[in-house]
């Protein structure tokens, strides 16, 4: 399998944000109802800075920026109001093992699993058409099974996936 320029761009977007980064807790949006906008998350990281997921098609859209800072996934365009909600999470924990699973026939992200090295706390997430599915602490031996489950489209795929540890100095196809 080569290596396209679209997995090279969003593996290295995602060692960039992540790798060596404390993850301290998840935060859900609502809207003037108090409905959550399910197709955006954040992950607060080291300093109360955050990294934004917005799905509405193929591919997520990732920002650095709260939504009260600046509007990169333009929410505001659809509701007047947004909320953040701090869902929690058991434990803090600095990124030490990542796993990107890809569509292996579409330039197409599935899911992000980001763990602690020994892979002790985690989260998943994954990315449907219109709506973002988030898991903490789930255990990677189970990833793909999950991932199925909630995406019936991909029952009998097997995905394309790159993993990187922070020894690790390139991505490696697993």
């Amino acid at each position: 399998m080569i290596m396209t320029n679209f997995y090279k761009s969003f593996l290295n977007k995602i060692d960039t944000l992540f790798c060596g980064v404390n993850i301290t807790d998840i935060i859900s949006i609502s809207d003037e109802y108090d409905d959550l906008i399910d197709n955006t998350i954040f992950l607060e990281i080291d300093n109360h800075k955050v990294i934004g997921f917005y799905i509405n098609g193929m591919n997520p859209y990732i920002t650095k920026n709260r939504i009260s800072e600046f509007d990169d996934f333009n929410l505001y365009a659809l509701y007047s109001q947004l909320k953040e909600n701090k869902l929690g999470i058991p434990s803090s924990f600095t990124v030490g093992h990542i796993k990107v699973i890809f569509n292996p026939d579409y330039d197409e992200v599935i899911a992000i699993y980001l763990s602690s090295s020994d892979c002790s706390s985690s989260i998943l997430i994954i990315f449907s058409v219109d709506e973002l599915y988030i898991y903490n602490d789930f255990g990677e031996k189970d990833l793909i099974r999950l991932i199925r489950e909630k995406l019936f489209q991909y029952e009998n795929t097997d995905f394309l996936i790159f993993q990187k540890s922070l020894t690790d100095s390139d991505w490696l196809k697993s």
